[in-house]
């Protein structure tokens, strides 16, 4: 286990790089979830940094809507994903704060 202060994170293919003080580095397995209306679940399934999905019953803008969360191991594929279709959640602020500033 690594220990020491958080300095920075950049979000890469299958999780975090965490940089800590006295130049040590650690890295956490994550996914990053996508919120999707969608009525073809399978295309989106299709890309190769979509690990699961699941669908689930909102109450989005006065409506019952079924929306789809996509784990995706890559963060440019929320990107990739928010272009193409209709996504409802934004990235994690930190992540995408830290994304914005090492790009």
């Amino acid at each position: 286990m690594v220990e020491g202060y958080l300095i920075d994170a950049k979000p890469i293919r299958g999780g975090l790089i965490l940089y800590l003080n006295n130049f040590k580095k650690a890295f956490v397995k994550t996914t990053f979830p996508v919120y999707v209306i969608t009525e073809n679940p399978e295309m989106v399934m299709q890309h190769p940094a979509v690990v699961s999905y699941e669908d689930k019953e909102w109450n989005y803008q006065g409506k019952k809507r079924k929306v789809y969360r996509f784990e995706v191991d890559d963060i440019s594929a929320h990107y990739y994903i928010r272009n193409k279709l209709n996504v409802v959640n934004e990235t994690p602020s930190v992540l995408s704060v830290t994304h914005l500033r090492n790009y």
